[in-house]
């Protein structure tokens, strides 16, 4: 399993973040599911085709992230079995891959509701079953829990996969009267890239911040914005940051051991370092250009000149900020590895 995988599914696991999830797909976000309603089940299905005398191979599947939900409708006890999928790449085979994943649980409570009856025929008993209900091992009055299997979106592409099981036939078929006995399969999807209005507003966890930053990771300036006027970026959940440098390759760090992030702080550091070595991701247009313009030198005339470029526009920025000498010269000491001296000197050249 990749890095990818086992920090979103670590992520997602987390019931605060599973149950938000839901609750946009299903409620509009809307608190219907609570955590607490949660419980954990094995991700693996499993379940044996049915045949003669039990002929055939196990089928095995390991779902992402597998829960039940229990809760109470009309004073009466609801249980739904909830599961989810991360994508962090496009799908294209979805509709079938999800489709497998309930059926196999749907084949696995028929399993489990026969060998009850089984137990429960060991001992004595007043009800009879049926020749078909013997024959089945599943009875007139037995009921299946619903199975409803979510797909999550964790790349800043806009879901452009089939949705659906018809989706996936040659389009000669899809106004025919034989695909009209083919029964469909949807799938449920959250995608950052495709959320309307203000969908990621009705997020009530880091499950938002998240999918703001994948949404915006390709705009970086608009993504500068919304992390400096965006309060809940100023304390995300490690694990949730660990995402973010995971599924958008951005370059966070998060060597501390601070469990959470000032990603605002974080953003600002990253760019300082990625500006000291030519890579800046935004500083205002005529630092970009100063830069830009030292690189340009430094490949026309030698490195050592486009390094000087650099940090004479690296100082001119510091100096319109009013930055405090001594801390622009331990800037400049970091960053373009100068001794105090050359530092000081820099300053009175460029100043």
């Amino acid at each position: 399993m990749g890095k990818k995988d086992t920090l979103t599914k670590e992520f997602m696991r987390q019931p605060d973040i599973f149950a938000d999830a839901f609750n946009l797909a299903l409620f509009d976000g809307r608190p219907v599911i609570r955590p607490e309603q949660l419980h954990p089940l094995d991700s693996v299905e499993t379940a044996v085709p049915y045949g003669e005398k039990g002929a055939g191979l196990p089928v095995q599947k390991q779902r992402d992230v597998l829960k039940y939900w229990s809760a109470m409708e009309d004073d009466s006890a609801v249980y739904v079995i909830l599961g989810l999928e991360n994508q962090s790449s496009l799908q294209y085979a979805m509709p079938v891959k999800a489709m497998v994943y309930d059926a196999l649980q749907y084949a696995a409570q028929v399993e489990e509701a026969a060998r009850s009856h089984r137990d429960k025929g060991k001992e004595e008993t007043s009800y009879v079953p049926t020749g078909a209900e013997y024959l089945s091992g599943f009875y007139k009055t037995d009921r299946l829990v619903p199975v409803i299997t979510l797909v999550v979106s964790f790349t800043p592409q806009a879901w452009d996969a089939p949705m659906s099981l018809h989706d996936l036939f040659l389009p000669a078929l899809r106004d025919t009267q034989i695909l009209s006995f083919v029964p469909d399969y949807r799938i449920n999807l959250l995608s950052p890239a495709s959320m309307q209005g203000d969908e990621l507003e009705r997020l009530k966890t880091d499950l938002r911040t998240v999918f703001l930053f994948i949404r915006y990771s390709q705009d970086r300036e608009q993504l500068r914005r919304i992390i400096e006027n965006d309060p809940r970026f100023h304390t995300l959940d490690r694990t949730a940051a660990e995402v973010i440098n995971a599924t958008t390759g951005a370059k966070i760090d998060l060597s501390g051991k601070e469990k959470k992030i000032n990603m605002c702080k974080a953003i600002q550091e990253m760019r300082e370092i990625e500006f000291a070595q030519g890579h800046s991701l935004g500083r205002e247009e005529g630092v970009q250009e100063g830069l830009q313009q030292g690189l340009r030198q430094g490949i026309q005339e030698g490195r050592q000149q486009g390094i000087q470029e650099g940090i004479r526009a690296f100082i001119q920025n510091y100096r319109e900020e009013n930055l405090p000498l001594e801390r622009l010269a331990a800037k400049l000491q970091k960053f373009f590895s100068l001794s105090e001296e050359e530092a000081k000197l820099s300053i009175e050249k460029y100043s």
